[in-house]
This record gives C-alpha cells, sequence and structure tokens, in this order.
C-alpha cells in the first residue's frame, strides 16, 4: 500500500509544495518466501513568477525505493543471499525557465539530474544482476529540454522541442 500526502500553497510571487511518498514493497512467490520493505521519498517544489512573461522553477525529490515515482531508476532488489529486500537510494532536481513572447508564443527550457547512490542495492546488482540488467540500471541521468509552443487558437499548441539526455550505467558506461 502506497502513502502520499501533499501540501500545496499558492503565494503572491508563484507556489511552493511539499510531497512525501511512503511505498511498500513485497515479494510472495507462494511458497513460503513473504517479505516486506517500505521505501519512502520526499520532494520540494518552487514556481517564481519573475515578471508577467518569465517563471522559474525548482523541483528535487529523493529518497529510498521509489523507483516507479522517480523516472529512471529501479527502485528494490531481492537479494536472494541474505532473502531480503535491498532499496535504492536516489536523489534528483529539475530546474525550468518559461518566457512567453506574447500571448500566443512562449519557450521553455528544463534540465534535470539524477544520481543513485552506492548502497546495498547497487553492492548487490553488481556482484549479482546479469551483465544485461546491470547495463540497464543507471547512477545518473541528465537531460536538457529547449521548446517552442505557438498557440494559434484557443485549445491548440503547435511545439518543437530539442531534448538532449546523458546517461551512466552502474557499469560506467555512458550514453548520449
Amino acid at each position: 500500500a502506497d502513502l502520499i500526502l501533499r501540501w500545496d500553497r499558492a503565494l503572491p510571487w508563484g507556489s511552493l509544495s511539499v510531497r512525501g511518498v511512503s511505498n511498500e514493497h513485497r515479494l510472495n512467490d507462494g511458497s513460503g518466501l513473504n517479505l516486506s520493505r517500505r521505501g519512502y521519498g520526499m520532494a520540494a517544489a518552487a514556481v517564481y513568477k519573475a515578471t508577467d512573461d518569465d517563471t522559474l522553477s525548482i523541483n528535487v525529490t529523493g529518497g529510498d525505493g521509489i523507483g516507479r515515482y522517480f523516472n529512471g531508476i529501479d527502485g528494490a532488489i531481492y537479494d536472494t543471499t541474505n532473502r531480503r529486500i535491498v532499496l535504492e537510494r536516489a536523489v534528483g532536481v529539475v530546474l525550468g525557465y518559461q518566457h512567453k513572447f506574447s500571448d500566443t508564443v512562449r519557450m521553455n527550457i528544463a534540465y534535470g539530474h539524477q544520481k543513485s547512490f552506492n548502497n546495498e542495492y547497487h553492492e548487490y546488482a553488481l556482484k549479482n544482476l546479469p551483465t544485461d540488467h546491470r547495463d540497464l540500471t543507471n547512477r545518473t541521468v541528465s537531460q536538457l529540454h529547449v521548446g517552442a509552443i505557438w498557440n494559434p487558437v484557443k485549445y491548440v499548441d503547435i511545439g518543437a522541442e530539442y531534448i538532449w539526455g546523458r546517461r551512466e550505467t552502474i557499469l560506467g558506461e555512458r550514453g548520449d
């Protein structure tokens, strides 16, 4: 069972948000193995409206075992040697900027970076997972998005976006 808590506050200059999640990782193989371990995550976000045309944002997220709430990380793995669930620890940040050139044209720039930390999850994964799964387990992921959006009529958005990304696996392999 997951538990999600959220607090949002609109302010004269923008908004603040604080969120928390607790999620259960459960393994029951039907033959007597019944394990459970609780993960958690915390996040905070702020949006600052610098002018009528310029908005800045920041979002910071982190926790143990929050894989499905976080892009590009697994969250948890079953340690067959010690018969336990081990949780991945990760943190990430997203920075954003939007400029409105007019009522119908705007530009967005966003940069995000997330990192998984060395802990019992990575120790187990490096020693025990098949190579093809270690290739899929990220150490870091970074992305840059730059986009322009045109709103020619109400409820219609036309846009173009450039996306650059880089990832590094727990094996140290990198790709763009």
